[in-house]
């Protein structure tokens, strides 16, 4: 399809270009570009042409504000805010004709690709979700002399580690399209296992679905581990009420059960964000069950394996692994010489 239109409204004057005066069309090519593997960007100078440019070889998004960025202003904005969600969770984002595709990720995913470096990272929750325990479960972490806008704003432009103390992030595998897989057959896999596959699922040999960590590592310029100097730290945390939920192998967390310990926990340490990161395991015993207060603090330490989600399905938190205990050596006796004899 790419080749076809290409020899029909295409051209190459210094790069390649489509054109077209349908803004329609414009738009469905610069996905279909994306979808192949390229960078593009829709201009419309004419007014009644729109021309498609097409970077045929990065893929790596990039911030260009032109010439005059530091003479741009902030203005207060009291519009209606859409938050997003589709069954991939993976959006097609497109802002003044420049578009790229993006995921649920962490800090240290992003700090592999040195594009994102002059970026100062925040992290803030979804808040489509009915369920109160999604939402505030991710959150930016501040010092700051006067609460204000401005203050806020200029600790996270300046990256100022003094006031921008750190980022409260989900663990992304916790998502549903973290690791690459299918769901038809169980197969959930790395990166480096779906690449070493040709991303084809080893059981019925479809294409897998791609997740969100693969993506990453076809677009790192770096390895994994890598901290970009002056990088704002960040805390993986995971909600109350699903840690609760876990520890008693509840896979809903809106039961009465989980929300009476949860309720006990906010109404003696004052908020969740206090239990999570704050209370005494001491503490948070004397109120609830001390494998309970086991799991917080596991979680706070990262002291806790996620197994990965793929394909749609939730990565899944496990706080205690159940130990296998060795069968017990079998007793033989002693044999004598003179069991060998004929």
């Amino acid at each position: 399809m790419f080749n076809a239109l290409m020899d029909g409204d295409g051209s190459f004057s210094g790069g390649w270009t489509y054109s077209t005066s349908s803004k329609k069309l414009a738009d469905n090519f610069q996905e279909l570009l994306l979808k192949i593997g390229y960078s593009c960007s829709i201009s419309n100078s004419r007014g009644d042409e729109y021309v498609v440019s097409i970077n045929r070889k990065s893929t790596t998004p990039f911030l260009n504000c032109g010439q005059d960025c530091e003479g741009r202003s902030w203005e207060d904005y009291r519009g209606e805010v859409y938050c997003l969600e589709v069954p991939n969770h993976t959006l097609y984002v497109r802002r003044n004709g420049k578009a790229c595709w993006c995921g649920n990720s962490d800090p240290p995913m992003n700090w592999r690709l040195s594009t994102l470096d002059k970026l100062a990272l925040v992290s803030n929750s979804d808040s489509h979700s009915s369920w109160p325990w999604r939402i505030g479960r991710e959150a930016n972490v501040f010092e700051l002399e006067r609460l204000t806008y401005q203050e806020v704003i200029d600790a996270i432009r300046k990256r100022d580690p003094t006031r921008f103390k750190f980022t409260i992030e989900t663990d992304p595998a916790y998502g549903k399209y973290h690791w690459t897989g299918h769901r038809n057959c169980n197969v959930s896999l790395s990166p480096q296992e779906a690449i070493k596959l040709g991303n084809r699922c080893p059981v019925c040999h479809k294409r897998l679905t791609k997740g969100v960590e693969q993506r990453v590592e076809e677009l790192a310029d770096r390895p994994m581990g890598f901290k970009p100097e002056g990088a704002i730290g960040y805390l993986h945390l995971l909600p109350l009420s699903e840690i609760i939920g876990t520890v008693f192998g509840i896979t809903y967390p809106g039961v009465q059960k989980v929300w009476s310990i949860y309720n006990s926990l906010v109404a003696r340490f004052g908020d969740e964000y206090t239990v999570l990161m704050d209370a005494p395991k001491e503490e948070i015993s004397k109120i609830v069950d001390p494998k309970i207060a086991e799991a917080i603090v596991r979680v706070r330490e990262g002291r806790v394996k996620i197994t990965p989600g793929y394909d749609g399905v939730y990565g899944q938190l496990v706080i205690f692994e159940e130990k296998k205990e060795a069968p017990p050596l079998e007793k033989v006796k002693q044999r004598s010489i003179t069991d060998f004899l004929l």
